[in-house]
């Protein structure tokens, strides 16, 4: 995303995350994490279904991110999402 936009936390939780260049669906968004000394929001945990509560955890950083309205578009390569499948310790 290019400019800063507010949305609350309710509005975002179990939206849909879709890649922007093949559709694929990449999950449904079940946290917000939140830098606390900087006051800003960071990155979105993803899950596969609004059923599911086990499975692999993946997040996916907010500068992904390139357009949000009933779901949320995003620009991520096969390679980003692996490295957010093993970066889970540097949120």
């Amino acid at each position: 995303m290019t400019s800063e936009q507010i949305i609350r936390r309710s509005d975002i939780l179990n939206t849909q995350v879709i890649t922007r260049d093949n559709g694929k669906r990449l999950g449904i968004i079940s946290q917000v994490w939140v830098d606390i000394d900087q006051r800003e929001v960071v990155a979105l945990g993803l899950r596969d279904s609004l059923i599911s509560i086990s499975g692999i955890p993946r997040y996916m950083y907010l500068n992904n991110i390139s357009q949000i309205g009933d779901v949320i578009l995003v620009m991520i390569t096969k390679m980003s999402l692996k490295i957010l499948k093993l970066n889970l310790s540097a949120i």
